[in-house]
């Protein structure tokens, strides 16, 4: 995650999602993760969690190529709330596995009683089960 605002920084996340499909196209989920992040003067460790809706839209006749429009609130640990919307591109690799990005997603941080906002990339492979 890189800083969109108030001087640079940078923050990684390390994580697991797991969601379920409510329907083909919507699912709930919750990811917690490990967060790496800057600190007053040096880096610092948390904890993240995260309740997850998300919105599948599914491109081409094949429908391999997968849209989707997430939303995310939680919690960092000694840190606060937080809100994550993120889209990218997905793509069936087979039944079971997807590979995807999330290019645009911006993250809203609580920061010692002020808002944060940073934008991120991941990378993710999906296993279906």
């Amino acid at each position: 995650m890189f800083s969109a605002d108030e001087g640079p920084f940078y923050n990684h996340l390390l994580g697991g999602r797991y969601a379920y499909h409510t329907t083909r196209a919507t699912s709930l989920g919750v990811y917690a993760g490990y967060a790496n992040l800057k600190g007053a003067g040096e880096r610092v460790h948390s904890a993240l969690f995260l309740g997850q809706f998300e919105y599948q839209l599914f491109l081409g006749d094949s429908e391999r190529v997968i849209l989707p429009l997430r939303v995310g609130i939680g919690y960092l640990v000694e840190n606060g709330p937080m809100v994550r919307f993120a889209t990218g591109v997905y793509f069936v690799a087979s039944d079971d596995i997807e590979l995807g990005m999330d290019i645009i997603a911006p993250s809203y941080w609580n920061a010692t009683n002020d808002t944060v906002v940073s934008m991120s990339l991941s990378a993710e492979v999906t296993y279906v089960f």
